[in-house]
């Protein structure tokens, strides 16, 4: 038993059994769980409506799956593949690395936004970070021996293609993101732009027959930057409607 796990406790009840020993275990000896547990035996005013039962972790896995091979099936349809074919072995393994170490550690922390009191394993603001400026460093890194093409060259196309497949993804994420405990609303916000922008990086990955360090890192990279930026944007607004 952990903090998280005495966190949980809290949101969802008391364990049973030999987990509500090793709980009240680590109450007994974790200063800042007795400094909660000694807060919360002060009376407290019933709550007037129940909160929403946050999802599960499986589920949110399987809704960021669901949306981001949607998106990007849907492009591939329609474009078709030739940015992926034209990469060798070693850029399809490393591109492929971070896209699901980010899209893992994103939906974990999707996840965690959804309930009370959760504790990110990464803090958020590295992977918004590793979204919004690692793929244009490792794009600039696996690229950089590659012949430069225009710069220009089906820029603006690839932009608007990226922000329209980022914005679809965060939007069908929203659904899920309503669910639960809805609090921290800017960070989730970045979250679910994060995640809608690797998305959309990822479908341009496949798609953009322009594999060249600067196209890749400049166009491509700013759809990760942008989607960011907009979701703790659109997150920040809900704050303040809900503030207000």
């Amino acid at each position: 038993m952990n903090c998280d796990g005495v966190n949980k406790w809290l949101a969802e009840g008391a364990p049973q059994g030999d987990l509500g020993e090793a709980a009240h275990a680590h109450v007994v000896g974790c200063t800042e769980c007795r400094a909660l547990w000694e807060l919360l035996e002060e009376p407290i005013p019933a709550p007037l409506t129940l909160l929403p039962r946050p999802p599960e972790l499986w589920q949110a896995g399987a809704g960021v799956a669901v949306v981001a091979a949607a998106a990007i099936g849907l492009a591939v349809a329609v474009r078709g593949g030739p940015g992926w074919a034209a990469l060798d072995a070693e850029e399809r393994v490393a591109i492929g690395a971070y896209v699901a170490l980010l899209l893992g550690l994103l939906t974990v922390a999707l996840w965690r936004f959804r309930r009370p009191a959760g504790i990110q394993p990464v803090a958020p603001g590295w992977l918004l970070g590793g979204v919004a400026l690692g793929y244009p460093v490792l794009a600039g890194a696996l690229f950089a021996s590659r012949s430069a093409g225009g710069i220009e060259e089906n820029g603006w196309s690839c932009l608007s293609i990226g922000l329209s497949v980022s914005l679809g993804s965060g939007t069908a994420l929203w659904g899920l993101a309503r669910r639960g405990y809805r609090a921290e609303r800017v960070w989730l916000g970045g979250v679910l732009g994060a995640v809608g922008g690797l998305v959309g990086v990822t479908a341009l990955q496949v798609i953009c027959p322009d594999q060249h360090a600067g196209h890749v890192a400049v166009w491509h990279g700013l759809i990760g930057l942008v989607s960011v930026a907009g979701g703790a944007a659109a997150g920040w607004l809900a704050w303040r409607r809900a503030a207000c």
